[in-house]
Order: structure tokens, then C-alpha cells, then sequence
């Protein structure tokens, strides 16, 4: 039964990115084009100039990024299995499609209506389309699956790791198997102490990925020993307690696709590095992770995984990545490929903006 929804999940997470796209380019476009009143004597400052401006629609075009480097491989994925009987593989296709197309619906929700505030006045006009692009994608939150029933299953699959037989066991069963194994998977020597902002170069893709998979696996480990104390100690039914830990099984879901796109995402930058957009892409792959980081920087300075003045460095150097890539934020988002027919909005006529970093 779930196998039936796994083509539609993918279908409706490649809309939400294209939806988001959309909305990015055309907040880009005006961002580029209208001139606002800067300091001293300068009168002709573009709104891509301003941070605010910038922190609002970078990220969420550096997520784009990562996010469609994770569909694709999710596509590529089921295209394969479509000719396999690989049931292992078949469970982590089903698993990535309902995580993917729940972050990826609620990025291109939360996309749209931060591009629309980036274009004012001109936002609220219909010709400029997000009202239409806003109305049309809501229903992708719900629509083939609720994101956050979702991303329960995406938690069932992980925690498939604390026990082999998971595969013959329904949510209850499985919470019932947890209860008689050893549920701890979380690595003794990982991480070495706790990072500093002295030991620790922040756009390493490596260091990246290890936060990011520390970060995970924390929150499985975590989750299991919950379900475990529910069950054994407490004697809590078997659903009531995954009723209980439902907001854990949420966090380690997005957590594992938040992971799961870094990796794919610096992957394929990794392969481009040496080409004319790989610094570029660099700084986009180093913007994703890093955004990651210190939207949920509490949670690594609760788990010890850095200091305080890496969480303080984190936050910062989003803002100094921001700066970076504010002069390709145009060719970023027509690297989206998107032609004028299909944006169709008045103000997002392309301007000329000269510069290497745009090309």
C-alpha cells in the first residue's frame, strides 16, 4: 500500500522545489532591480545589498540546492527499483520519499511566503504571482501523506537499525522488539570532545557532515532508549508510548534528511569543484550546512558537540557567506533554469547585473 504512494510523494516533493524556485527567482530578480536609499550619498542601493534581505532569501536558495540534489537521487533511486526486487532497498526508497517530500513541501511554503514579504508592496499583486504560487502549493503539506504522519515513518525506519526483524512488525511490534534488545548504536569515540572555535574549520565538508550525522544518530539513539524505558520500565502500552515520543521521532526525521542532502549535495559539488562554478558551489554547499547548524544550535551546545564560541562563530559566518554570495545570488537563480514564460511575473523582468560572480 505505501509502495502505490511512493511515485506520487516524489512527484509532489519535485513540485514543492519547483514552487519555491519559482518564488526564489522572482524575490531575486526585484531584489536586484529596485533601488533604495543607502547612506551618505549613495541613493542607489539595491535590496540584494541589505543583510536582512540577503538572510532571507540565500539560504533558502542554498537549500533549494541541496534539497534537489536529494531528489534527484531519489528519483534516479526509483527509476532502478522499478526493474529490482531489493526489499531493503525498496524500504529506504519508500523512507527517503516521505521525509524528502515533507522538508521539501514545507521549504518551498516557507519560500514563498519570505520571497513574497522580500517584494513588498509588489508581492500582494496578483500579476506577480504568489498568491497563485502560494495558494496552489499549500495543499502539498498534506497532500499524499501529511508531513508530519510522514516523517513518523521516516522515524520507524531508523530506528530499524536497533532491530533486524523490524521488517515483519507493525509500529507496535516494532516498539514491543525494541524492548528486548540492546538499543544503543551511538558511537563511544565520536565526537573527540567537544569542538572549539580554535579546533574546528567551519566549512570543512567534512566537519559538516560529522555534525550533521552526530546530530542524527544522537536523536535515534535517544528515541530508542525513550521507547525502551516506556515500555520495560514504566510499563507504558506499546502505542501510547510511540504516542508519547512523537515529537523526538519528528526531530530525528528531519534531522536524517537534513543529513542526507548535505551529503548528496557536497557530493555533486565535489565532482564539479574544478569547473567554473565551483567556488561558488562550495560556498552554497557551506551556506546549507552551516544555516542547519544555527537554526538548531542549541541542540549541539546541549549534546556538548561544540562551544559556545563556535555556536556565536556559526551564526556569523552565515552572515560573512551571505556577503560572499550576494554578487552570484542572480546567477544562482538562473542556474534554476527557469524561463520568463513560465515565471510570468511583471517584476521579475532580468536585470543586467555586470560581475564575475553573477556568470
Amino acid at each position: 500500500m505505501i509502495g502505490a504512494l511512493v511515485q506520487g510523494r516524489i512527484s509532489i516533493a519535485g513540485a514543492g522545489l519547483a514552487v519555491g524556485r519559482n518564488a526564489l527567482t522572482i524575490a531575486v530578480r526585484w531584489g536586484e532591480r529596485l533601488r533604495q536609499f543607502g547612506t551618505g550619498l549613495d541613493m542607489d542601493t539595491p535590496l540584494m545589498d541589505y543583510l536582512t534581505h540577503q538572510r532571507r532569501l540565500l539560504p533558502a536558495i542554498a537549500t533549494s540546492y541541496a534539497l534537489q540534489s536529494a531528489h534527484d537521487h531519489l528519483t534516479a533511486s526509483y527509476v532502478s527499483l522499478l526493474s529490482s526486487d531489493d526489499t531493503t532497498r525498496q524500504r529506504e526508497v519508500e523512507s527517503l520519499a516521505a521525509g524528502l517530500k515533507a522538508v521539501a513541501t514545507w521549504h518551498a511554503t516557507r519560500s514563498v511566503q519570505d520571497a513574497r514579504e522580500c517584494c513588498g508592496g509588489k508581492g500582494y499583486l496578483v500579476e506577480n504571482r504568489f498568491a497563485a504560487l502560494k495558494a496552489d502549493s499549500d495543499v502539498f503539506t498534506t497532500f499524499e501523506g501529511d508531513n508530519t504522519v510522514l516523517l513518523q515513518l521516516v522515524a520507524k525506519t531508523l530506528l530499524s537499525d536497533y532491530a533486524a526483524q523490524f521488517e515483519d512488525l507493525d509500529a507496535v511490534g516494532t516498539v514491543r522488539h525494541l524492548t528486548t534488545r540492546p538499543v544503543s548504536r551511538l558511537i563511544e569515540d565520536g565526537p573527540l570532545g567537544r569542538f572549539t572555535r580554535e579546533s574546528v574549520e567551519l566549512r570543512d565538508p567534512g566537519w559538516q557532515a560529522q555534525a550533521l550525522r552526530f546530530r542524527e544518530e544522537r536523536l535515534v539513539d535517544a528515541l530508542a532508549r525513550r521507547l525502551r524505558r516506556l515500555v520495560q520500565s514504566e510499563g507504558t502500552d506499546p502505542l501510547r508510548a510511540l504516542s508519547l515520543v512523537q515529537d523526538h521521532a519528528l526531530a530525528a526525521a528531519i534531522a536524517h534528511v537534513q543529513r542526507l542532502a548535505h551529503e548528496l549535495f557536497a557530493a555533486s559539488v565535489e565532482q564539479r569543484a574544478d569547473g567554473p562554478a565551483g567556488p561558488v558551489l562550495a560556498r552554497v554547499r557551506d551556506l546549507y550546512a552551516l544555516s542547519v547548524l544555527s537554526a538548531d544550535r542549541a541542540w549541539w551546545l546541549e549534546h556538548g558537540f561544540f562551544d559556545a564560541s563556535t555556536s556565536q562563530a556559526v551564526r556569523t559566518e552565515v552572515n560573512v557567506l551571505c556577503g560572499e554570495l550576494r554578487p552570484a545570488a542572480l546567477g544562482l537563480v538562473e542556474g534554476f533554469g527557469i524561463p520568463d514564460a513560465l515565471l510570468r511575473a511583471p517584476i521579475a523582468v532580468a536585470p543586467q547585473v555586470s560581475g564575475a560572480g553573477t556568470d
